[in-house]
């Protein structure tokens, strides 16, 4: 009896009513463990003592209980709804939905995800409760930014659940929103229009939500703000400063110890960071640096042990290795993203998963698994999730080549090259571009794409794409063999087949040696 006797404050009395009450059997003896619970008989006897208690008294002693909840000395069976419930009671309604609230981002915390969003809907049902204006207007904000975060992980960034939810906060926010609670907000959008292919609008709101960080000078804001931010900007093909971004953003994590932070979004920003650096390294030639990532990250989420981030960053290197032409690798990973997609329900990233298998398999020369991949990929887009498009139409076209179809594989190249010349995602451009060049049978025009692809990838500032276009210009230029030998070892290293040991600067050192190379100029 010890929480009651803390509720009445008599241990006394409380002793006595208790006695009195079993003497007259109307409560019995739980089945639980401690022989100190009991319980009345039936839920009749129940509410007619409740109703027996003047509401004041009611609203008393469930004020009681709740604080003695909210200090940690409760019952066993105690849970949120439970503090929601009788702050409910006491008419104490900000505060009820408070309590939900920080259980459904406690529980986001711990990949809970069910738990989560079943206490942020709570909160929300009970919000229109709250007698003063303001509070309640931020605290059903923040409830519907904080209903996104378990969406997302359930049913993917680009569900229309998500949208809905997140769309619902942002009507909330106004000019005297304060920009704590428009931060997570801002986030969630910046993430949905990500994933749909609205990249531009997806940059300005995660620079919004940088400028917030800052202001607040909030270490856990700005490691999520850079490490976000890197996406949109590699996707807009800006590689160095979304290098930048993430480097910082992994920087501040290790800092501040990152892992014990809390984060408005369902992924943590120190995966987010090593992850997308394992690609924008490797686009500006720092192979080590790329590998070095990959190392971290494998080693980041084995310590952070959740099943959300092992799936994304799992997908995400696996995409990587793709790009380095590492496919071994790169079904490796991505078998363990889709095996921890499959046991925990992430509807995010069990497609992505299963795509990156797929692409790792055509690359191996199945030409069934390139007709998946492009079947799959339609689904996608079909499903609104739109990022990616230009990787996705390169996979598929490398695949098509690999098993003989060159026209289809035109067909896709043009497919990925329409969404980049659109200036929609132009990250991959000069990947595209030096593919549309080998499947060309005519030299002339392969090498005017050879040529186009090392300025886009000069003016993204990606070197190692630009070396890329390089060797292949040199190979169809029709070199000399010293030339020509040294073209296919340049191609052979960015393949991903000799990349270890080798020296600092060796981007560099190649592209100066082949543009040195005898060959005519591109007309």
């Amino acid at each position: 009896f010890r929480s009651l006797r803390r509720v009445i404050d008599d241990d006394t009395f409380a002793d006595t009513a208790v006695a009195r009450l079993v003497d007259l059997g109307l409560p019995v003896p739980t089945e639980s463990a401690s022989s100190a619970r009991l319980r009345f008989k039936h839920a009749l006897i129940h509410d007619a003592v409740y109703e027996t208690l003047l509401r004041s008294d009611r609203q008393r002693l469930h004020s009681r209980v709740a604080d003695l909840l909210g200090t940690g000395l409760d019952e066993p069976e105690s849970s949120p709804e439970l503090l929601a419930h009788h702050l409910t009671e006491a008419a104490r309604f900000g505060d009820a939905v408070s309590s939900l609230l920080q259980a459904s981002q406690r529980m986001a915390q711990r990949a809970a995800y069910q738990e989560s969003m079943g206490h942020a809907r709570a909160g929300l049902s009970l919000v229109d409760q709250v007698p003063d204006l303001p509070t309640r207007r931020n605290l059903r904000l923040l409830l519907q930014a904080q209903l996104g975060v378990p969406l997302t992980a359930l049913m993917g960034y680009a569900a229309p659940e998500v949208e809905q939810t997140y769309a619902a906060a942002s009507d909330l926010c106004d000019e005297q929103t304060p920009i704590a609670i428009l931060f997570p907000v801002l986030r969630g959008l910046a993430a949905y229009y990500l994933v749909r292919g609205q990249i531009d609008r997806s940059d300005r709101l995660a620079q919004q939500c940088l400028a917030i960080a800052h202001r607040m000078r909030d270490p856990a804001l700005t490691i999520d703000a850079l490490s976000f931010l890197a996406y949109p900007t590699l996707y807009l093909g800006r590689v160095r400063e979304a290098h930048d971004f993430a480097r910082q953003g992994a920087q501040l994590y290790e800092q501040h110890g990152g892992h014990k932070l809390s984060y408005a979004v369902p992924q943590d920003p120190g995966t987010a960071a090593l992850s997308i650096m394992t690609t924008t390294a490797w686009f500006l030639g720092d192979f080590a640096g790329a590998d070095q990532a990959a190392q971290r990250l494998v080693q980041h989420l084995a310590r952070l042990n959740r099943p959300f981030d092992t799936a994304f960053g799992e997908v995400w290197l696996a995409g990587s290795y793709q790009l380095h032409r590492r496919h071994t690798l790169a079904l490796e990973h991505a078998q363990i993203g889709f095996a921890t997609s499959q046991q925990h329900g992430l509807g995010t990233w069990l497609p992505a998963a299963w795509m990156q298998i797929l692409i790792a398999q055509a690359a191996m020369g199945s030409a069934e698994a390139t007709t998946q991949l492009a079947q799959a990929h339609q689904q996608f887009m079909a499903a609104g999730a739109e990022l990616s498009a230009t990787f996705y139409a390169w996979a598929i076209a490398r695949g098509k080549m690999a098993a003989g179809q060159n026209a289809e594989a035109r067909s896709a190249v043009q497919d990925g090259l329409a969404r980049a010349e659109s200036g929609r995602e132009t990250y991959l451009h000069a990947e595209l571009l030096v593919l549309r060049g080998q499947l060309n049978d005519d030299d002339s025009g392969a090498r005017a794409d050879f040529h186009a692809a090392r300025q886009v990838a000069d003016r993204q500032g990606a070197p190692a794409l630009a070396l890329r276009a390089l060797a292949h210009d040199v190979l169809r230029a029709g070199a000399a063999d010293d030339d020509a030998t040294q073209a296919r070892s340049v191609l052979d290293t960015l393949d991903g087949a000799l990349v270890d040991g080798l020296p600092p600067g060796w981007v560099a050192a190649a592209l100066k040696r082949l543009q040195e190379a005898n060959i005519r100029p591109v007309t």
